[in-house]
């Protein structure tokens, strides 16, 4: 399949638009990878922003098949609490509303042939993590509402024990005299194992309604219905405040990191955006990358799935403390900045 594919935009409206109409009818599929707010020009920003996305999903809806609009950082922030280089906070409505309005055909990533497209890339480390995030956040959503008061309210008997049956007294009463005293231990031990059995009681009762939502298997689909869901799981979560670092979201990870990180075994290649290196190929033991964004923001190309061709750069990685902390000595070399 051949698929167009247009990186970050960042107010490159005219030169994008122009390329997706002189070019959308002669492939499969138009990819856009995100960033379509936030230049570094003003006189960019603001409506002629919101004119050229509004373009572009014009003719998304226009042939629903072909279109795929991904999301980018820059745009994540905007129906976020997160801020990018060069947010606009004059114009945070205006793409809100541009954005939530239009959520129902952006995609977290896309799956085409075997090719993963997405603003960043998706490493199967940060996949993993929010799926299990996400099932175990949800896991009651399926729970009788009877159950969970009653498993809430026994909960709460429990691990308040003191305020719920002695006014807080028993706190005071850590080394019992007097046989009242002790009485009062031994009946607020009573109490406090009572509410445990009814606790774990009711946690049984509700354990039937219990579902993860989804599968660690990746699956493009499961992106889309997380970010339906929650927005805050594509959240920059990492220790580099570029994004450079493991475990980052799709919309966040940058290259070096996505590289050596682990993958989704079944992909052919993975094209991203985000980063901007021209357009360039890389390829580390058998994960092969396609990155596309560049400082002009005019990178788009045509991609045939069928043959992405052998002319990959290959990337040797030597021992990185961040991700070979096996020894002492690797963890302080990190923390004092190669001190010793």
């Amino acid at each position: 399949m051949k698929v167009l594919v247009v990186p970050d935009v960042h107010g490159s409206w005219n030169q994008a638009l122009d390329f997706i109409k002189a070019n959308k009818d002669k492939v499969d599929y138009v990819v856009t990878l995100g960033d379509y707010v936030d230049d570094w020009e003003d006189e960019l920003n603001g409506k002629p922003m919101q004119e050229g996305f509004l373009q572009l999903i014009e003719m998304a809806r226009a042939e629903p098949d072909k279109f795929r609009i991904c999301l980018g950082n820059h745009d994540h922030a905007y129906i976020s609490n997160q801020t990018c280089s060069g947010h606009h906070f004059e114009y945070e409505k205006m793409y809100y509303e541009m954005f939530t309005q239009n959520m129902d055909i952006i995609y977290p990533a896309v799956l085409i042939d075997g090719v993963l497209f997405s603003h960043a890339g998706v490493s199967q480390h940060w996949y993993n993590r929010t799926v299990s995030w996400y099932n175990d956040k949800h896991k009651m959503d399926k729970v009788p509402k009877k159950l969970k008061r009653e498993y809430n309210k026994w909960k709460y008997n429990y691990y308040h024990i003191e305020d719920v049956f002695f006014d807080g007294v028993v706190r005071s009463l850590v080394n019992p005299k007097t046989e009242k005293e002790k009485k009062y231990i031994e009946e607020y031990h009573e109490k406090q194992a009572y509410a445990k059995k009814m606790m774990d009681d009711a946690y049984t009762a509700m354990e039937p309604y219990f579902k993860d939502a989804f599968s660690t298997t990746f699956k493009a689909e499961t992106l889309k219905a997380i970010l339906d869901s929650d927005t805050e799981y594509f959240c920059h979560c990492g220790y580099s405040g570029s994004g450079d670092s493991p475990g980052e979201s799709c919309i966040w990870i940058r290259p070096n990191s996505l590289l050596q990180d682990n993958w989704p075994g079944h992909l052919k290649c993975q094209v991203v955006g985000h980063t901007e290196l021209g357009l360039k190929k890389f390829k580390y033991r058998t994960h092969k990358l396609i990155v596309c964004d560049n400082h002009e923001h005019n990178c788009g190309f045509i991609l045939d799935t069928e043959n992405i061709g052998d002319d990959f750069e290959k990337v040797k990685y030597e021992k990185n403390p961040y991700y070979n902390m096996r020894s002492n000595e690797s963890l302080l070399r990190m923390l004092l900045g190669g001190m010793i």
